[in-house]
């Protein structure tokens, strides 16, 4: 589904249902158990699209401000991995947590050397004036991601931006727990 013009935001639910202009998906995962490896090669970001990484990262964190729950740490390594995933999304046209090529979170995870006990995903994507906010706002009215952003567990995050020729923004937030 690619939208010809005016603004747009994407959201798939949980169940599944489908609400008007916003499609989120989001993919709690219970596996392995170790830490974070924060090295790795970075995933080059434009400097706009850096930018709504730290805004939605900063709005995330003010959302768990909000709800008394510690600030999540971002990880350069879940950060690339987030990066490379949403520049996928953009590059091939699609919206999914599981790659074009069957590659999913914990694949990802898997090759980029994260240890973790738990880990969960965030997506979306749209074209609205802010588009950062415009995510956050709307993992927040979801109940499958607001659960992943109010996760006392996870502690590390990674966010990635991307967009794609049409001015489509998309998030990835990648989050894990020791």
């Amino acid at each position: 589904m690619k939208p010809s013009s005016s603004h747009y935001a994407y959201w798939l639910g949980v169940a599944f249902r489908w609400k008007p202009l916003l499609v989120f998906l989001c993919v709690p995962l219970l596996l392995g158990q170790q830490e974070c490896q924060p090295e790795g090669p970075t995933v080059p970001g434009t400097p706009e699209t850096r930018e709504m990484e730290y805004d939605a990262f900063n709005l995330i964190n003010q959302e768990r401000a909000d709800y008394g729950l510690p600030a999540l740490v971002m990880d350069n390594t879940l950060r690339n991995m987030a990066r490379a995933h949403s520049q996928d999304m953009a590059d091939l046209d699609y919206f999914s947590h599981v790659s074009p090529e069957g590659e999913t979170l914990a694949d990802r995870l898997a090759d980029a050397g994260v240890e973790y006990s738990i880990a969960g995903e965030n997506i979306a994507y749209n074209n609205y004036p802010d588009p950062a906010a415009t995510a956050v706002e709307g993992w927040m009215n979801s109940d499958g991601h607001r659960a992943n952003i109010l996760n006392e567990s996870f502690t590390t995050t990674g966010m990635g931006v991307a967009v794609n020729n049409d001015g489509m923004y998309y998030f990835t937030q990648d989050f894990t727990a020791q």
